[in-house]
């Protein structure tokens, strides 16, 4: 299994998980009927059980990564951590998304079905169009939310694997690693990097293996 093998495995489940939440939503929006308080709570007891299948799913997933990689340190422990606990929020956010278009009342209803025409077909409409589903990132940008999964699941392959990989040459007595790429005439392959250097890494790390990225930390200098 590669970054995009995970990424989109992950994408491809919180993509199942909308789709169901899509569903429960619509089965409880038909026309016509008063959507109260408990059909919110039932929604939500419903959709916590399908949303918990998926993120034990998700997690097996990581933890199969982790199987793969050179070490399995504390620290690919806490990269983990982050993002089980990320993609979970992206479930919560979805789930919560579709609560709040339920919430709307007996009163609000009433109102807009005094208005037989376009008001009427707006109700109608709103009740049997599917959700655009969204999750926000760190940033605070706005993302589908199958997308911000993709890319949250392929930043924790590339940041456990730096990790472990950092360890596991450490623990051999290397104390430089080299950065290749699939493309040799990348500008930064062959960079050489001072695994001793905890500040260098992060920079490195940050800098250069980021979720996008095709960069591999090589313990010996390969030839372009």
């Amino acid at each position: 299994m590669n970054y995009d093998d995970l990424a989109d495995r992950v994408a491809a489940d919180i993509g199942m998980l909308g789709a169901a939440l899509q569903g429960l939503y619509l089965s409880r929006m038909t026309p016509g009927r008063i959507v109260g308080v408990a059909d919110v709570l039932q929604f939500l007891s419903a959709a916590n059980g399908i949303r918990s299948s998926v993120n034990a799913q998700i997690v097996a997933k990581l933890d199969a990564w982790r199987q793969h990689l050179l070490a399995d340190t504390d620290k690919v422990e806490l990269v983990t951590q982050h993002a089980s606990k990320t993609l979970a929020q992206i479930g919560n956010h979805m789930m919560a998304q579709l609560a709040q278009r339920m919430r709307y009342g007996k009163s609000n209803e009433e109102r807009l079905l005094q208005h037989m025409g376009g008001a009427f077909g707006q109700l109608v409409q709103r009740r049997f169009e599917q959700v655009r589903l969204t999750a926000t990132d760190a940033a605070g940008r706005e993302w589908e939310a199958s997308m911000l999964a993709r890319v949250v699941a392929r930043e924790f392959a590339v940041h456990s694997e730096f990790v472990a990989r950092v360890s596991a040459y450490r623990e051999a007595g290397i104390d430089t690693a080299y950065v290749t790429y699939s493309d040799p005439e990348h500008d930064d392959y062959g960079l050489a990097v001072d695994l001793t250097n905890e500040a260098g890494l992060e920079e490195i790390r940050s800098r250069l293996f980021h979720p996008n990225t095709s960069a591999t930390l090589e313990a010996h200098a390969v030839q372009a």
